[in-house]
């Protein structure tokens, strides 16, 4: 399902202003789309034929309630829904060109392969790519290859549901062995303030894999990590946990006397122990 698509004069249409039991084109393969919604239901078009290989034929209705989202809260003069990049072959879910970005919604699972891609082809334009997964498929236990991908790269989490209720928020996590092990509480963002990243990190304290993004982003949103390790309302005790695990997990130093008493235990008490087996095997015969 989508917002937009191409009347009979391939003219692009909202969902708002098109009608029922008309037939329009999809922007991206180019097949029928009709009108579907109501009262209490977001217009959109929805594929006559389903399509597995058109992106915007398998969009849900959480991903343009996402979408809608971004519209409202940013509220740019420049803001573009459902953008055609002709140049590169894609269609950005929603584009800020004064921002210079492209912000990519993605509910369903996705390869790391077309993560890279797509970063790739936008960042040819100029645009930098913010990804926003839903928790649907997201910020689970178990760890995606795309979340491992991103971990030190602009990404957040939604929660919005079908009537667009919900949030966008970041958090900071811990993984070891496709494991989230440790994250933080949910950071909601303010997707109205938008700043660049003149953070100078004063607090060496903070996880290595949080001071490695701080110093990577250009930029941030209000009310997200980086905004909070540079506010007011910043507290250790957020990060103690994952300073803890940190800590846990580095190779311990081996002194002159710990390797003296591996060596004792591996080439003395070890083989004396199986000697000492075998002889009351024996004994027992």
């Amino acid at each position: 399902m989508q917002l937009y698509a191409l009347d009979q004069n391939l003219t692009v249409i909202h969902a708002k202003n098109a009608k029922k039991h008309v037939s329009y084109q999809c922007l991206e393969c180019k097949s029928f789309v009709r009108l579907r919604g109501g009262i209490h239901r977001q217009n959109h078009f929805y594929h006559v034929y389903q399509s597995s290989s058109c992106k915007q034929s398998g969009k849900s209705m959480e991903h343009l309630q996402v979408q809608l989202f971004l519209q409202k809260e940013l509220d740019c003069k420049d803001l573009h829904l459902e953008k055609r990049f002709d140049e590169i072959g894609r269609i950005a879910d929603v584009v800020s060109f004064s921002k210079k970005l492209v912000f990519e919604v993605q509910c369903s699972p996705i390869s790391l392969e077309e993560v890279k891609s797509r970063n790739l082809d936008y960042q040819k334009l100029g645009l930098s790519v913010i990804w926003i997964l839903h928790e649907k498929n997201f910020n689970q236990s178990k760890v995606s290859a795309v979340e491992d991908f991103l971990q030190s790269t602009h990404h957040y989490f939604t929660n919005m549901d079908a009537n667009g209720l919900g949030v966008i928020y970041d958090q900071f996590d811990l993984f070891d062995k496709g494991k989230r092990i440790f994250s933080s509480k949910p950071f909601i963002i303010d997707v109205k303030q938008f700043f660049q990243n003149d953070y100078i990190i004063k607090n060496l304290t903070l996880p290595s894999p949080l001071l490695q993004k701080i110093s990577s982003q250009p930029y941030f949103f209000k009310g997200d990590i980086i905004d909070y390790c540079k506010s007011e309302q910043f507290s250790q005790i957020t990060f103690i946990q994952a300073l803890k695990i940190i800590e846990s997990r580095k190779p311990k130093k081996i002194t002159i006397p710990l390797f003296l008493l591996q060596l004792f235990k591996r080439y003395i008490m070890r083989p004396y122990r199986i000697f000492l087996n075998i002889l009351l095997e024996k004994a027992t015969l």
